[in-house]
């Protein structure tokens, strides 16, 4: 067990350090790049960098270490990052001119972490099964998350009106207050969160997202198209990189050995005990298979349209399209698996998505 210090330390107090960077030796070639931590989607990030992985290619990366995804798109916006680490939605949403959100042509070349959520609820709600969610309130950390719209999915699939549940954005690091004190009576997000708050003995798993849409994307490589235009070469000198450590943690084989060696240097993740680490980004909950398949974001995309989160005029296919260079990325792939043993290389930019879910 930790106490609520150290949970506290792992979760929120990272906040003085949103501006903490560090850099690999000096090179040729600077990206600036802004990540969300202590979540699984940046473990690529600093796997790359630890292991020297950029530094092969002659690029000194200057990683920001972020505790908010909205600071991750104003620095994005204000040209403060070269690349970040954004969910998928937002990607979307951005590059469709939403107003809530800077509009930017955002260009992604690859996934960071797949899976990673859990549905979960009070450990003193009466909430057994998904039907007995009916008039409850759950808690999610932004509207824009991959995790709020796959929620709506599984209300869909499991014959649930989203009418009858309320969502509240509450930040991740409200989450145990909004718990105990009943303002939630569960939450959907993604790991560590789900994992520190159960070894608390504040919440219960329902489901896991892995459970219901195998292999789902939750954050990807961003940058902007025209940087992509631009800087070509050295886009996919990054993306390769990030590509062999998605890899390499997406293999269990490698995988332990990964998460300490980050455990070890970075802090926000040093400051949530090892053990729950490991348990969080666990091959029964997270995964790490790096390449963007366009058919995922279709259904990212279709989701936002039912939610309002895109106008429903935006052709979806179109849109998928132009933010998923997934062209680029296979070229990527195939050197990246060249690298780690075992890793498989998608035969089309799309595949047959595994939705499942029976009616409770």
């Amino acid at each position: 067990m930790f106490n609520r210090r150290e949970f506290i330390g792992g979760m929120i107090a990272i906040g003085s350090m949103a501006f903490f960077k560090k850099s690999v030796f000096a090179s040729s070639q600077k990206i600036r790049i802004g990540v969300l931590v202590p979540s699984h989607c940046a473990l690529p990030v600093f796997l790359a960098d630890e292991r020297g992985i950029l530094k092969k290619s002659g690029i000194q990366a200057e990683i920001t270490l972020v505790d908010k995804m909205e600071d991750i798109v104003k620095g994005f916006a204000k040209g403060d990052f070269d690349f970040a680490q954004l969910t998928t939605p937002l990607t979307l949403a951005m590059s469709a001119g939403n107003p809530k959100l800077p509009n930017i042509p955002v260009g992604i070349t690859q996934v960071l972490g797949t899976n990673g959520g859990v549905l979960a609820v009070s450990t003193k709600s009466d909430v057994r099964k998904l039907s007995d969610l009916k008039g409850k309130r759950i808690g999610v950390h932004s509207l824009f998350m991959t995790h709020s719209l796959i929620l709506n999915l599984i209300f869909e699939k499991s014959g649930l009106d989203p009418k009858d549940v309320t969502l509240k954005v509450v930040p991740m690091s409200e989450m145990v207050t909004a718990l105990k004190e009943d303002q939630i009576d569960g939450f959907i997000n993604p790991e560590p969160l789900p994992t520190l708050l159960e070894n608390k003995g504040v919440s219960k798993t329902l489901l896991k997202t892995k459970m219901f849409w195998v292999n789902h994307p939750c954050c990807l490589l961003a940058t902007k198209r025209s940087f992509i235009a631009n800087e070509k070469n050295l886009v996919k000198d990054v993306t390769r990189a990030y590509m062999i450590a998605g890899l390499e943690l997406n293999n269990q084989a490698f995988r332990n050995k990964a998460i300490t060696e980050i455990h070890e240097k970075i802090l926000p993740y040093k400051q949530i005990p090892l053990p729950l680490l490991l348990q969080a980004f666990g091959t029964d909950r997270t995964d790490f298979y790096p390449f963007p398949f366009q058919s995922s974001g279709v259904i990212v995309a279709n989701q936002m349209k039912k939610l309002g989160l895109l106008q429903p005029d935006v052709e979806t296919e179109k849109l998928v399209k132009d933010v998923f260079a997934s062209e680029l990325a296979l070229e990527v792939i195939k050197e990246a698996a060249s690298e780690v043993r075992g890793s498989e290389i998608p035969t089309s930019l799309n595949r047959e998505e595994r939705i499942r879910l029976e009616k409770t």
